[in-house]
């Protein structure tokens, strides 16, 4: 994995004990990982990195195919990989056993193996013609956690709380008999969510030993020419 930012990240989990004591109300997994993306849709932010991943092709009548993990957003590079320790897995569409393997690691960024020319991306997998095998992906994926919810800065943890919260008081003002109060309760958590979503939004950012790792041999030397760095502004 390849962070490609300046910020600190936190699982959006955080949320959780974070509503808890400030707001006085549970909340679970399930409704972060439901809402979370709608949140970073609004306000406009999308943590995305490099991954490598490592796979075993599985052969199959409609076409050889591997899984693609289910952060990824678009393939960079599919080459052929090196012999890798398969832990088994069955599917449960098929009920036939093949073999994947996870592997996110922080590796460098140019591809190991052959370039492979005849695959098509499906959303959700990759299908082969006629190749078997290991393949090497190398994809820009979305930041997540171990458990694939996504990973978001402390500000964007503050303006996912106030949402929260404003879908609670907003429930609560259609749900029960209406109110002065609660209207009012309503319209200020929508105001403070208005601006916490703005003050989330945050300028991509580059520094150099990320722009060194990113760039090819040769022109990671030539910005160490004459001594010093050229410094991107």
């Amino acid at each position: 994995m390849f962070l490609n930012s300046e910020y600190g990240y936190f699982s959006a989990k955080a949320v959780i004990p974070y509503i808890k004591d400030n707001f006085g109300f549970d909340l679970n997994e399930d409704d972060v990982e439901e809402y979370v993306d709608d949140l970073l849709r609004q306000i406009g932010n999308l943590h995305v990195e490099y991954y490598k991943f490592r796979g075993k092709v599985v052969k199959a009548e409609t076409g050889n195919f591997v899984d693609l993990p289910c952060n990824a957003l678009s393939i960079d590079s599919v080459t052929t990989g090196d012999d890798i320790n398969h832990t088994s897995n069955t599917s449960t569409a098929d009920q036939t056993s093949h073999y994947i393997k996870y592997n996110y690691t922080e590796t460098g960024m140019h591809p190991d193996g052959a370039f492979i020319q005849n695959w098509s991306n499906k959303g959700t997998r990759l299908v082969f013609d006629n190749y078997e095998g290991s393949v090497q992906i190398f994809y820009r994926g979305q930041l997540v956690d171990d458990n694939n919810i996504p990973m978001v800065t402390s500000m964007e943890l503050y303006a996912l709380a106030e949402f929260f919260n404003f879908m609670r008081n907003q429930r609560r003002y259609y749900t029960l008999p209406p109110t002065a109060d609660l209207k009012d309760k309503m319209l200020m958590s929508k105001a403070e969510l208005d601006g916490k979503i703005d003050r989330a939004r945050v300028d991509f950012k580059f520094n150099q030993n990320l722009v060194n790792r990113y760039l090819d041999i040769k022109t990671s030397f030539n910005r160490k020419s004459f001594n010093r760095d050229i410094k991107l502004k």
